[in-house]
């Protein structure tokens, strides 16, 4: 296995060092092995993984970690000057695939503590469990809401669970989900996208696009499920959220929190009614044509249809409604932001906007 461990500066003369552990994973039984490891060096930890399909073959990849310490486990990397994950490809974002082999789930995260999780520019593929969280499930030791978690320029396609075939997601201070592509994963009840959390800073999800996602019941919801309660506040801003079975955006706050909705194209809304509404619309999402095309054509209502958390300086300290990032690059590792103002959805175009469209006529 490539493992690379750096040290990091003595905190003190009596204390003991502080290291991270970074490891580059070419093979699945690489992958494994790193998780493993990762479980259980009381260290931070990042884990890159080469280009490639790492199949499960009846074995979930999972991590188990009990002392609060961080994880980052990303996608993409390929050789740089000798170094077998010196960068990420530019070319081929889609690239890493973490498949489960149509049996297991395809990756599983127990965090502790504080702990932060870091997931990004990976694609989760033929995952499959009885319970939460085909493609993606991540829990925390006791149901603790603290940490971070950030989910971010994934993609989640043909996964299935019972709850939450995609992703199933729960306990964190804050939760980041933005730039994931969510399509034609089926739920066994409902559910692609599932994120719980109670008594915490809250949930943003922003500039993903979810589609074409079903469940086995004919009266349940295909779409996406944020549920916060307590203190809990929920925004959810530039996505793609239509073309879902039944419902596509089942969102839940409490009576204590706020619910921020912003510039989604959105079709069925349940579940509690926003506080705080601006610029959602329903219309015909017009991508490019083209297999696996989800890029807004020229006429699209999504181009440039978006917002961003700030104007020209957040404000300090910054409110829970402007604390929210874009995220440099799209799920296709392209700029986020090209003509000014952010697409809506997972996939930037790069196009000006249309005319026709321009009061999303």
């Amino acid at each position: 296995m490539k493992t690379t461990i750096t040290a990091l500066c003595l905190l003190s003369l009596t204390s003991l060092p502080v290291a991270a552990a970074e490891f580059c994973v070419g093979t699945a039984t690489e992958l494994r092995n790193a998780l493993n490891i990762a479980s259980g060096n009381n260290q931070d930890d990042d884990i890159r993984v080469e280009l490639g399909v790492f199949a499960s073959n009846g074995s979930t990849f999972q991590y188990n970690e009990t002392q609060g310490f961080d994880l980052r486990i990303s996608g993409g990397w390929i050789d740089f000057f000798d170094n077998d994950c010196g960068i990420q490809s530019p070319n081929q974002p889609l690239g890493t695939i973490l498949d489960g082999s149509e049996t297991t789930r395809a990756l599983y995260i127990r965090a502790s503590g504080d702990a932060d999780i870091e997931v990004t520019n990976l694609t989760f593929r033929n995952g499959v469990s009885s319970q939460s969280g085909g493609g993606l499930n991540i829990v925390r030791v006791n149901n603790l809401n603290s940490g971070e978690v950030t989910i971010a320029n994934n993609v989640f396609i043909s996964n299935q669970a019972t709850f939450g075939s995609a992703m199933s997601v729960s306990s964190a201070d804050t939760f980041h989900l933005r730039n994931n592509l969510v399509i034609d994963n089926n739920a066994l009840v409902r559910y692609a996208v599932q994120v719980v959390q109670n008594d915490a800073n809250g949930i943003y999800f922003n500039n993903n696009t979810v589609t074409g996602n079903t469940s086995d019941l004919l009266d349940e919801s295909g779409g996406v499920y944020l549920s916060t309660s307590g203190s809990s506040n929920l925004l959810v801003a530039n996505n793609v959220l239509n073309g879902n079975q039944l419902q596509d955006l089942d969102g839940r706050n409490s009576a204590s929190s706020v619910f921020y909705l912003f510039d989604n194209n959105l079709d069925v809304l349940t579940g509690s009614a926003p506080d705080v509404v601006s610029g959602n619309f329903n219309l015909p999402n017009r991508f490019e044509s083209g297999l696996f095309s989800f890029t807004p054509d020229v006429d699209s209502p999504l181009v440039n249809a978006g917002r961003s958390p700030c104007g020209m300086v957040c404000p300090f300290p910054t409110p829970f409604v402007n604390d929210w990032s874009l995220g440099d690059t799209d799920v296709l590792a392209q700029g986020r932001v090209q003509i000014g103002v952010v697409d809506i959805g997972a996939i930037e175009s790069g196009h000006a906007r249309d005319l026709i469209f321009w009061d999303r006529f």
